[in-house]
């Protein structure tokens, strides 16, 4: 069952730019004072988030777990109404895949590479161009209050999640070894 929440993951470093999720937050919150942003991860930067929280005036609403064991991290995708990434640029994207898998669908600023690889647009997440953040609270937003109007289904997250398990991505290999030994 879904919680009141939203859940975003990944070491607390600039390349992540949990700065801009408080940001967006402060959009977000004075609408849905009983939702909360719960950001799983460690680093250097943990104090200035907090800080940057409290002084946005979202303290209350956003809670820096720390380090999550990676069974807790899933429970609480699957607990949550969506998944955020807002980094500024991301390789493959793992977190998205888990959190899918969970049924949780992911709203991620479309940086070059990663998230477009795994999201199709309005089908199992959304992908803001431009690092807009007004239009990354509006998704978040929709996936909160009206998510059934949306078209995205934890169904069809989970379905592209799994492109991604091992035994599809083994069959895969598996295949192109079969055409290279034919060729």
């Amino acid at each position: 069952e879904k919680s009141k929440q939203i859940i975003a993951a990944g070491r607390l470093h600039p390349d992540k730019d949990f700065s801009s999720l408080l940001r967006i937050w402060s959009m977000v919150s004075p609408k849905h004072p009983d939702w909360t942003l719960k950001i799983a991860g460690e680093g250097a930067l943990a104090h200035p988030l907090k800080e940057q929280a409290r002084d946005l005036g979202i303290a209350d609403q956003v809670l820096l777990t720390g380090a999550l064991p990676h069974d807790q991290l899933l429970r609480e995708m699957a607990r949550s109404a969506c998944y955020a990434l807002t980094s500024v640029a991301e390789s493959f994207g793992l977190v998205l895949v888990e959190a899918m898998s969970c049924g949780t669908p992911p709203v991620a600023f479309d940086v070059r590479v990663g998230p477009r690889a795994i999201i199709e647009n309005g089908k199992d997440g959304f992908l803001i161009p431009n690092r807009d953040e007004t239009r990354f609270a509006d998704s978040l937003l929709r996936l909160m209050c009206e998510p059934e109007k949306t078209g995205i289904t934890p169904e069809a997250c989970r379905q592209k999640a799994s492109r991604y398990y091992r035994e599809n991505v083994m069959k895969q290999w598996e295949g192109l070894l079969e055409e290279e030994k034919i060729s």
